[in-house]
């Protein structure tokens, strides 16, 4: 569990994958823990949705429209994360299926 919301201590985990199911049910947890979460996945509406049902503020779950397939929108994540405090854990649950 992080041990100071708002010093030093805080420690940002990123969540691919996180507009929905899994994703979203780590996303609640690391939230509900006291973690800066930057949370990432191709529907920005399924995003918000994540952090409204969290119930926590804006400055605790940063959003990022990421398709894990895009080099540049990697890049964007990676660079939006390191702008909030140390990584701390990746959750890597973004997936592609191909049918």
């Amino acid at each position: 569990m992080c041990s100071s919301i708002g010093g030093a201590n805080v420690q940002t985990v990123v969540v691919t994958g996180a507009g929905g199911g899994l994703g979203r049910a780590m996303a609640h947890r690391l939230l509900a823990d006291g973690y800066v979460c930057v949370l990432a996945g191709r529907s920005v509406a399924a995003l918000k949705a994540t952090v409204e049902s969290a119930g926590v503020g804006g400055d605790r779950a940063v959003v990022v429209e990421c398709d894990i397939r895009s080099a540049q929108d990697r890049d964007r994540l990676i660079d939006t994360a390191a702008e909030h405090g140390q990584l701390f854990a990746l959750v890597n649950n973004a997936g592609i299926a191909r049918m």
